[in-house]
């Protein structure tokens, strides 16, 4: 610690002294207590094997996670300029979570849900769940609660499971038929264009790429031009204009009676001249 350290540290005894110290002084007494507790709790788990839960170094590793914890929630809650306090007694609106480490330093250990308890949770707390299953799954289970999760965080409108074999297959890949296109919402196409511009992209065919990403913008932009759900039925409207346009070509270039004074060039007749 450099003497510059040493002047700035102040040292907080007890609430009244808490008060009275600034939000940065607070916010540094935190963070020095926090670190002291969390080299204690550290150097406990690495010298003692603690499965007793009812031993006296169980329950003082409890108690160095929780003022770990507590000090860590202060300086979070100043530098969102929340109300801090000085004890973990004195913490009046603390909201309680489970935690993601065991005071043994092992993940937190979670349990598989039913649907029926699942879809009693409000959203952040089906979060937090998939959260930590998905630290816990591997897989084709942990990409199911990584999905669920983004699903959740994303506000999408496709359903949430408790775990895979109630639903939630992925949808990137999947088809879907033009008519299911027609009734989608402006976003919803947005979003589908730009799935299956990344899809093309990954495989390699540059045209349907091209054309999605297109598409995309176009919306996003609200543009006048026409959307399109597919590269084929683009090109087939574009057949269609094209020979439209012939027809019209045709019917000026075939009337040529009709329009001949129309196409009859110009000459200039030479005047004579006197001596002529």
């Amino acid at each position: 610690m450099s003497w510059q350290d040493i002047l700035k540290r102040v040292d907080i005894r007890n609430a009244e002294e808490y008060e009275r110290a600034s939000l940065e002084d607070r916010r540094r007494w935190h963070n020095r207590t926090k670190v002291a507790y969390n080299k204690r709790l550290k150097a406990l788990r690495r010298t003692h094997n603690v499965t007793n839960e009812e031993s006296p170094m169980y329950k003082e590793m409890v108690e160095l996670q929780e003022l770990y914890r507590f000090h860590e929630r202060q300086g979070r809650r100043i530098e969102r300029d929340s109300p801090d306090f000085y004890s973990l007694e004195l913490e009046t609106n603390r909201r309680k979570e489970k935690g993601r480490m065991t005071p043994q330093g092992n993940p937190m250990s979670y349990t598989e849900l039913s649907q029926e308890v699942y879809e009693t949770l409000s959203d952040s707390e089906k979060s937090k769940y998939h959260g930590g299953m998905y630290r816990l799954t591997d897989g084709e289970e942990k990409k199911f609660h990584g999905r669920m999760d983004s699903r959740i965080k994303d506000k999408s409108k496709l359903p949430t499971f408790a775990a895979s074999k109630y639903g939630g297959e992925k949808t990137f890949g999947l088809e879907i038929t033009k008519e299911e296109y027609e009734n989608m919402p402006i976003d919803n196409k947005r979003k589908y264009h730009s799935m299956m511009s990344f899809r093309y992209r990954k495989s390699g065919d540059k045209d349907r790429h091209n054309f999605h990403d297109r598409m995309k913008g176009r919306l996003q932009r609200n543009s006048k031009m026409p959307i399109h759900f597919s590269l084929e039925e683009q090109n087939s409207k574009e057949d269609v204009n094209s020979e439209n346009l012939e027809r019209m070509a045709g019917a000026v270039t075939t009337t040529a009676p009709a329009h001949a004074k129309l196409f009859k060039p110009a000459y200039r007749t030479r005047k004579k001249r006197k001596d002529e």
